[in-house]
């Protein structure tokens, strides 16, 4: 942070990596059909490395809306790919075919809706949370700021109206994004 200037760009820093890890743990939930972004970005342990996504390895297609199929380029990396999907998705039924492996997932049942839509509210609620102690410690800053005459009036009211603008549609985009997901989830 660059002085008190920059207050506000680091605070927009902070609150866009959150919603970025937002977005990737509503990557992990399960919806009704199959989103080819979970498939894709499956991390695989390959050619002696550190983990590698799974579309640098294979291409990755649908099948229909449970059933995926991932053709490695290289056939060696075959039993690193089964391990890594089973690992992620253990409710998988895989089968290795000339085509490469295919992946079914079982649909999901009435309980597992209701029970994977409660845990999408849970994670949902932790990332406002978070959201909010980001804001909260960013205020505490100002306000300190403030108390020991560090900075004016009137940049101390216009920095709390920012972060408050900020806090605002962030909050929003992580309503917006839990309900699509959450419509993806419940559609049948």
């Amino acid at each position: 942070m660059e002085g008190w200037g920059g207050l506000i760009s680091d605070f927009q820093n902070r609150v866009n990596t959150l919603i970025a890890r937002f977005k990737e743990e509503l990557l992990k939930v399960r919806q009704s059909g199959v989103d080819i972004e979970q498939v894709r970005n499956i991390q695989v342990e390959a050619y002696n490395s550190n983990k590698m996504p799974l579309y640098q390895l294979a291409t990755i297609t649908m099948k229909d809306a449970l059933t995926v199929v991932v053709a490695p380029w290289d056939k060696s990396t075959i039993e690193q790919v089964e391990k890594a999907v089973k690992q992620v998705f253990p409710e998988a039924r895989l089968a290795i075919k000339d085509e490469g492996i295919i992946i079914g997932f079982p649909p999901l049942t009435e309980e597992n809706l209701k029970v994977t839509v409660k845990n999408l509210h849970k994670l949902t609620e932790e990332f406002r949370q978070q959201l909010r102690k980001i804001r909260n410690h960013y205020k505490g800053k100002l306000d300190d700021a403030k108390n020991n005459n560090e900075v004016a009036d009137g940049f101390y009211y216009k920095s709390l109206a920012e972060l408050d603008d900020i806090t605002k549609s962030s909050r929003e985009k992580i309503e917006k994004l839990a309900k699509e997901k959450e419509n993806k989830i419940l559609v049948k």
